[in-house]
C-alpha cells in the first residue's frame, strides 16, 4: 500500500482485488495487457464508481498497475530462487539470511516481502506472467516502473521475434482451374542416375596396332 499523505490513495486489499479482477476481465476479452487509452478510462470509471471515497483518477490507476507490475516480478525473482519456499495459504515465504541479504543488496525493496509477502499472487500471476516471463518484457529489480509507451514498445519487440520462425517453410500455389487441392500428397523421392561421361578414345600408336 502507498503511504497516506496528501493526494495519495491508501490503497486497501479489497480495492487491488477488485482492480486485478477488472484488468483480468479486459485480458480475457482481449487476450492482451498492452490496452488502450480508452480500455484504461474504462477501468479507471469503473473503480471511480466503485470506491467513490477514494480520488481515483486514470495517472493514479496507471501508477498503481505499474507498482503492483514491478512488486509481482520481484516477488517471483524471490520464490523462483533455489532453496526457497513460499506457502500460498499464508502469503509466506521462507528462505535463509543469506537469501535475503543477497536480494536486499540489489535492492531495498525485497525486504518488505518477508512480513508482508505479496497480495493476491496467484491472481497477479494470471495476469502478469505473460508479459514478465521473457527476457524482453523483464523489469529490472533496480529500474524504475516502465511506461505504457515502453511497455508497448517492449510488447512489440517481443512478438515480432516470432514472425521469424516461418522462414525457410515453402509456399506452392495452385494455379486457377487446376483439379489439385490442399491435401497432403506424398511426393516419390527423386532418382539418383549415375552420369556417364564420353572418354575420348586414346589414339594407339603402330606399334600397339600391330
Amino acid at each position: 500500500m502507498a503511504p497516506k499523505g496528501k493526494n495519495i490513495i491508501d490503497w486497501s486489499d479489497e480495492m487491488e482485488f477488485v482492480f486485478i479482477n477488472i484488468m483480468l476481465e479486459k485480458l480475457r476479452r482481449a487476450h492482451t495487457t498492452t490496452w488502450k487509452q480508452t480500455t484504461w478510462k474504462e477501468i479507471t470509471a469503473k473503480m471511480v464508481n466503485l470506491f467513490l471515497d477514494q480520488q481515483l483518477c486514470l495517472q493514479k490507476v496507471n501508477d498503481k498497475h505499474q507498482r503492483m507490475k514491478t512488486n509481482f516480478t520481484r516477488f517471483s525473482e524471490i520464490v523462483r530462487h533455489t532453496g526457497v519456499g513460499w506457502d500460498a495459504d499464508t502469503n509466506t515465504i521462507t528462505a535463509d539470511q543469506d537469501v535475503w541479504d543477497m536480494f536486499a543488496k540489489k535492492n531495498r525493496a525485497y525486504k518488505a516481502f518477508r512480513s508482508k509477502g505479496c497480495n493476491h499472487y496467484d491472481l497477479q500471476k494470471q495476469l502478469f506472467s505473460s508479459s514478465v516471463a521473457t527476457c524482453a518484457l523483464r523489469i529490472s529489480s533496480t529500474d524504475p516502473p516502465l511506461t505504457l509507451e515502453e511497455e508497448r514498445r517492449l510488447n512489440e519487440e517481443f512478438l515480432s521475434r516470432g514472425k521469424g520462425k516461418g522462414k525457410g517453410k515453402q509456399h506452392v500455389d495452385l494455379e486457377k482451374g487446376s483439379n489439385e487441392s490442399d491435401d497432403l500428397v506424398h511426393v516419390a523421392e527423386p532418382m539418383i542416375i549415375k552420369s556417364r561421361r564420353r572418354v575420348p578414345k586414346r589414339r594407339l600408336s603402330k606399334s600397339s596396332q600391330m
